[in-house]
């Protein structure tokens, strides 16, 4: 949960702030926060100890589910765009 605070911060601030310049000025720092956020949800998730093999199907279910999500949302853009 710790990890989705600043997602949903970063999200809460830019929403107003679309469509503004400055797209390239920002961009090391949003490489910068990415990558700490990818260094912490890896530490955190370095704690846990679990199953193995539970973590390699939750792991595919995830995959699977999102693959799937991907693939309807661009059906539907494609729909919608057509």
């Amino acid at each position: 949960m710790n990890v989705l605070i600043p997602l949903l911060a970063g999200l809460a601030i830019g929403i107003p702030l679309r469509g503004r310049g400055g797209r390239k000025a920002i961009q090391r720092a949003v490489n910068a926060v990415v990558l700490a956020l990818i260094f912490l949800l890896g530490v955190r998730s370095g704690e846990v100890n679990m199953n193995l093999g539970w973590a390699t199907w939750a792991s595919f279910g995830i995959a699977v589910l999102t693959s799937a999500a991907s693939l309807a949302g661009a059906l539907a853009v494609w729909r919608w765009a057509r």
